[in-house]
């Protein structure tokens, strides 16, 4: 009867010449957060279709606070704000907009940044218009297909055009 020793079923723990040893397991891989941390030439990051949610929102936001090189960040299609009821998420992720100096670009487009009658709830849209008052950086963001209503619509343009950011807002029902 022949035993495990390492990774060889064999008594001898000789592997066959012509066979290489078996993969090793990788060992899991870091958060997000820390594994940027240390890559200083990482400029772009895409998490778009990735369904970050509300815990997403919250790795996003610590990496926002240890990376200080990504200046363009795809967020779309990830459900930021999925329970307009719990937006723990979606406000860490705008207080790390608010005191981040490094990203110029955004893109937040075809999340459920979503309330009542898929209207953006005005408390996500308050939260990021006030992060965006105090980001010094942001050059583009977009928005698109959140069914942001008219009133915070216009609040998002006021400060971006304070801030000189371009912004992209328009509902799908509005691209036509």
């Amino acid at each position: 009867m022949s035993t495990w020793i390492g990774a060889w079923p064999f008594a001898d723990a000789t592997p066959p010449p012509n066979l290489a040893p078996p993969p090793t397991r990788q060992p899991p891989q870091p958060p997000l957060p820390t594994s940027t941390q240390h890559h200083t030439h990482l400029r772009t990051l895409n998490l778009a279709d990735n369904t970050l949610g509300a815990r997403g929102c919250y790795a996003v936001a610590e990496m926002l606070a240890l990376n200080e090189v990504i200046d363009t960040l795809g967020l779309a299609h990830n459900a930021l704000l999925n329970d307009a009821h719990d937006m723990g998420g979606f406000a860490a992720l705008a207080d790390a907009l608010a005191v981040n100096d490094s990203l110029t670009s955004i893109d937040m487009s075809w999340n459920r940044l979503t309330g009542t009658g898929y209207c953006a709830t005005s408390s996500g849209i308050d939260r990021l218009a006030a992060a965006l008052g105090e980001n010094n950086t942001l050059q583009e963001l977009n928005l698109e297909n959140n069914y942001v209503d008219l009133e915070g619509q216009e609040m998002m343009a006021a400060v971006c055009a304070t801030k000189h950011v371009d912004l992209k807002i328009k509902n799908r029902s509005e691209l036509g």
